[in-house]
């Protein structure tokens, strides 16, 4: 995606960067000389995603889809003419498949630091983030006339991601023997941030026997620029060598403002004699080009007429802002 600053600096991570700037003093040459660290870490991330685990992961599929309701086969005529003796109707259906959501997603990061002095440490890191939420359940799609008898395994996947720059101070403000103690804060330019949910239909059962094993996929794709946060937190490192130290540590990411979710792409692979009609999707995009969530109080009828649909639809308000924790590997050399 484009990487580009769609949000100023907060107000609260401004501080964290005036905070940084006016502990730099602190970072002057000591009779030693400075020295460098590598440090790898896993953990996870914590974020206030409510309005994705708890809105758009638990809205239905709406829709209407044409089926038989009389099974008349083929008929010839006086005249010799063979006629469709069929007789269908458009139904409105409801799929549901609501994900019970995973609220911690795995946060993974590099960083190298700058040892200035024996306590203090500036901080350089790249770092990326996951949370994926899934749920497999099994029900009924109507697909090319036939609704009761098609049974589909489902498995509906909805995966958010992003990736950042880190900058920050570390203070060592405790050492005895092996053991620091150190708290750090930091900025960071949170960007690649991007959500992708598969809706996935296998059929099990039909009638038609073309139908059995195939899938369909339904999915919705969704961006947005970055965004700006701070940091503060600490930790606890053991050196297990003069070069090499294990530790654990945990901060909250601070953000005061909401982002949402744009570019908003839906891709299906149903086909024109599957005779559906999916009028309600989980998410779409709204006019502002913001995605947003099904009300769960929607019914597909609600949603057939194009010019009224998006109001009962809800925008997707986020925020990264939440606890992380990780594990930290660090090589000094």
């Amino acid at each position: 995606m484009q990487h580009k600053c769609a949000q100023g600096l907060s107000g609260r991570t401004w501080a964290a960067v005036v905070a940084i700037v006016l502990l730099s003093p602190s970072l002057s040459f000591a009779a030693e000389d400075p020295y460098w660290s590598f440090s790898l870490v896993l953990g996870g991330h914590l974020p206030q995603l409510d309005a994705l685990d708890d809105g758009l992961l638990q809205s239905d599929l709406l829709g209407d889809a044409t089926v038989l309701i009389r099974e008349g086969g083929q008929a010839t005529t006086s005249d010799s003419q063979v006629v469709d003796t069929n007789q269908s109707e458009i139904i409105t259906f409801v799929y549901s498949n609501r994900v019970e959501p995973v609220k911690i997603g795995a946060y993974g990061a590099f960083e190298f630091a700058w040892h200035a002095t024996p306590r203090n440490a500036l901080i350089f890191g790249l770092g990326s983030w996951e949370k994926t939420s899934l749920n497999v359940t099994q029900g009924n799609l109507p697909l090319q006339q036939y609704f009761a008898r098609n049974v589909v395994d489902s498995e509906r996947r909805g995966r958010i991601s992003y990736t950042e720059y880190t900058f920050g101070w570390r203070h060592d403000f405790r050492t005895k023997g092996k053991l620091k103690l150190y708290s750090r804060l930091s900025i960071h330019e949170v960007f690649d941030i991007d959500y992708r949910e598969d809706f996935v239909f296998r059929f099990v059962d039909t009638p038609i026997p073309d139908l059995l094993g195939v899938r369909r996929d339904l999915v919705i794709e969704a961006q947005t620029a970055s965004i700006f946060m701070a940091q503060i937190g600490g930790g606890a490192e053991w050196m297990l060598a003069d070069w090499l130290s294990l530790g654990i540590e945990g901060g909250y990411l601070i953000g005061d403002r909401d982002f949402q979710l744009r570019n908003v792409k839906f891709t299906n692979d149903l086909a024109d004699n599957d005779q559906v009609d999916t009028t309600g999707l989980p998410g779409v995009a709204l006019g502002t080009g913001n995605l947003a969530y099904l009300s769960s109080t929607a019914t597909p009828v609600d949603v057939r007429d194009v010019t009224t649909r998006e109001k009962f639809y809800r925008p997707i308000n986020l925020r990264f802002e939440g606890f992380r924790f990780g594990l930290r590997l660090t090589m000094y050399f």
